[in-house]
């Protein structure tokens, strides 16, 4: 499957990274491909096609989190080139990822943390829906409460509502304090959640909406940490 974006430079870049099993992005001269051992079920061009608009979304949401990728926001599908017979098919398909926002890296999030290799991200993803959806989600931008609050629930629904699985430090305090923030209009005026105060009294501890987006990306990334190990990645 051949792509493209406005900043092909920065496209040219991810397929020196992206290489596994799952899912690879390479170069051919100039061009780039993306290519999945999932197309070798196809029977039609535009199985691949569908399954690659697929795949994007989960490279978009991996990109968004993780800080080795450079966010592309948009990137084209070009077409399908089948090996088999030599016919090239071309489509006007457009995938836009909406609202990405920066990853401030620190020791838990940083390029250098061997937990943060992309292709055992892929590789993982393969193996574990979970992971799939949360990082599809997470392309719509992790600056926005809905989609912070989303990330969470589909956290919280993998570990049972156990977070200390991840790690000890994230009490039920600190929890409260996330989601309620989101919540109150009171703590994130207009970003919140909801427009009107649920009626109960603030909270003591909040959390601001650039502490709320620190918290969630931190748990995000210690989450898909935790699922390596699971799997021993």
């Amino acid at each position: 499957m051949r792509i493209s974006c406005d900043n092909n430079e920065a496209l040219k870049q991810i397929a020196e990274v992206i290489s596994t099993q799952y899912l690879s992005i390479f170069l051919i001269k100039d061009e780039v491909f993306l290519k999945s051992k999932r197309f070798e079920e196809c029977k039609e061009a535009v199985e691949v096609l569908g399954i690659t608009e697929e795949l994007l979304k989960t490279v978009l949401g991996v990109m968004v989190i993780n800080s080795s990728l450079t966010v592309i926001n948009n990137i084209k599908i070009d077409g399908v080139i089948d090996k088999t017979n030599a016919h090239h098919y071309f489509f006007g398909s457009d995938y836009y990822d909406l609202n990405c926002s920066i990853v401030v890296p620190n020791q838990i999030t940083t390029r250098r943390n061997p937990f943060n290799d992309p292709n055992r991200w892929f590789n993982l993803i393969e193996r574990d829906d979970s992971v799939k959806q949360v990082t599809e989600y997470s392309r719509l931008g992790l600056g926005d409460a809905f989609v912070m609050y989303g990330v969470f629930e589909l956290i919280r629904e993998d570990v049972k509502k156990d977070f200390t699985k991840i790690n000890v430090k994230y009490s039920r305090g600190q929890m409260s304090s996330f989601t309620g923030s989101l919540n109150d209009p009171r703590v994130l005026g207009e970003d919140s959640r909801h427009a009107v105060p649920e009626g109960k009294k603030e909270m003591t501890k909040t959390m601001s909406k650039s502490e709320c987006h620190d918290f969630i990306t931190e748990l995000l990334h210690e989450w898909i940490h935790y699922k390596l190990n699971i799997y021993g990645l």
